[in-house]
Parts: structure tokens; C-alpha cells; sequence
């Protein structure tokens, strides 16, 4: 009887949807740098590999002018969405685009429970064709535990301790040939003109982030 309890308590091995194509694809793509980092490829389902997003750079630089009069109302905000998005720059997170995009991944800025402002990516943002960059990726496991799970392991040990990892998604490169899918606008000021960038990392927002890193 123990033993079947046991049995019952192991968590289920992460299995891939989209009859695991994308699994085999991953462990090929998938290699580490010179610097030791890992850099992955973005499971794109093989009809959506060609995908345009019509409209995507559009569409973005609409929501991008208006993220801009937002934030201009409000100086704290707009300073600390300067100040993020200059980080990412300057960290190689994010760089100038030597050619145009394929798809562009809109942002705004949000508060967290502890009023801490970041930024937010939204690959479920459609182009003209009413297609997104998250519906155009494959299914991939959740390796998680639920949080029910979490909670109640705490409750089996005396002593118990929680920890964060920092900037976890920065740390994961994109493959260079998938990264016309992750580009963006930005500019410094108003005054500026739209500069467009390619984010090399890892995006959270993008539906695969939790797995990929």
C-alpha cells in the first residue's frame, strides 16, 4: 500500500502535445555558446514557419505611439520604462535590427504586487491576418508543479526556504535565424525617431518561455 502511494505522489513526466514534434526539433537546434549560455529555437508548427503576420509592424507602431502619450502623463512611469529598456539594451538582451521584422511583439508597462514596474511582452497581439505569434507556436509541456503541489511539500519539513531566480529569461539566447519574429520599437524620447530592435533572448509573453528557459 505504501508503495502505491508513492506511486500516485510521483509527478507526470512532461509530455509534448502536437504529437512531440517539437521535442525532436529542440534537442537538435539546441546548443550552448562560448560562453557557456544556451541558445534555443522557437517551436514554430512547420505551416507557420514562412507565417508574414501582415500588418504586424503596423499594428505595433500604433500601440507604440500610444504606450508613449501614456507613459509622457506620467513622469515616474515614463522614467522607469526608460530606465528598463535601456538595461536591456546595454546587458545585449536587445539590439538594433539590421533588416525588418517579421513579426513585432507589442509592450506596456505594468506593477506587480509590490508596486515594482516592468515591462511586458504580448506575442498573443494579432496582425491583419487575425493570427498571432503565440497561436503559431506548438504546445509545449508545462514543467512546473502547481502551486497546490508546492504548498503542500512545504508542509512535509520543518525548515523550508524560497528563492528567485533572477532575470531567468535573459540567460536563454534565441537562435539568430528566429529572432525576425521577436522585434519591437523604441525610442528615447519623443523627439526621436522609432528605432527598431530584435530581442535575442528569451521573451516572456511568448507562450514556450517558461519551457525554452
Amino acid at each position: 500500500m505504501v508503495h502505491r502511494f508513492w506511486q500516485v505522489e510521483e509527478p507526470d513526466t512532461a509530455t509534448f502535445h502536437d504529437d512531440g514534434r517539437y521535442e525532436a526539433v529542440y534537442s537538435a537546434e539546441r546548443y550552448r555558446d562560448t560562453t557557456g549560455l544556451y541558445v534555443v529555437s522557437m517551436p514554430l508548427k512547420p505551416l507557420h514557419r514562412n507565417e508574414p503576420f501582415p500588418g504586424s509592424r503596423q499594428i505595433n507602431t500604433l500601440r507604440f505611439q500610444n504606450l508613449e502619450r501614456k507613459l509622457q502623463a506620467d513622469n515616474v512611469l515614463y522614467t522607469a520604462y526608460k530606465q528598463f529598456m535601456s538595461e536591456y539594451e546595454s546587458l545585449g538582451h536587445m539590439s538594433i535590427a539590421a533588416d525588418a521584422g517579421t513579426y513585432y511583439i507589442p509592450n506596456h508597462q505594468v506593477f506587480n504586487a509590490d508596486s515594482k514596474k516592468r515591462v511586458v511582452f504580448e506575442a498573443s497581439a494579432k496582425a491583419s491576418s487575425l493570427l498571432s505569434l503565440n497561436q503559431c507556436l506548438h504546445t509545449v509541456p508545462k514543467l512546473q508543479l502547481d502551486i497546490l503541489d508546492i504548498l503542500t511539500r512545504f508542509r512535509l519539513h520543518r525548515f523550508v526556504f524560497t528563492a528567485n531566480v533572477c532575470k531567468m529569461y535573459w540567460k536563454i539566447l534565441m537562435r539568430p535565424e528566429y529572432r525576425s519574429f521577436q522585434h519591437m520599437f523604441r525610442c528615447s524620447s519623443p523627439l526621436e525617431a522609432l528605432k527598431e530592435y530584435r530581442l535575442n533572448t528569451v521573451t516572456y509573453g511568448v507562450n514556450c518561455a517558461l519551457f525554452l528557459a
